[in-house]
């Protein structure tokens, strides 16, 4: 996991948003629900995107900084046997 693929997402989701934007803006009907729906569906799928692709990010920068870190006290003592 890279911060390219993050930005990638949110570029994506930002693009998305401005079309719904757009065709939301430029509808004039009854049930934007109904007439919207694959704008909703596509801009649904950005956001769960990057939710999962942030996730992964995160996740990837803790695991790395936790095996990275230096034991502390309570490691190096818990780790004396008794």
């Amino acid at each position: 996991m890279t911060i390219d693929n993050l930005i990638d997402c949110l570029e994506t989701l930002a693009n998305t948003q401005m079309r719904y934007n757009k065709a939301y803006e430029e509808y004039d009907g009854y049930s934007w629900d109904y007439a919207g729906h694959d704008v909703i569906k596509e801009l649904g799928n950005a956001k769960t995107s990057l939710r999962m692709v942030l996730n992964s990010y995160i996740d990837s920068r803790v695991e790395t900084i936790l095996a990275n870190r230096e034991p502390s006290r309570d490691d190096i003592l818990s780790r004396i046997p008794q």
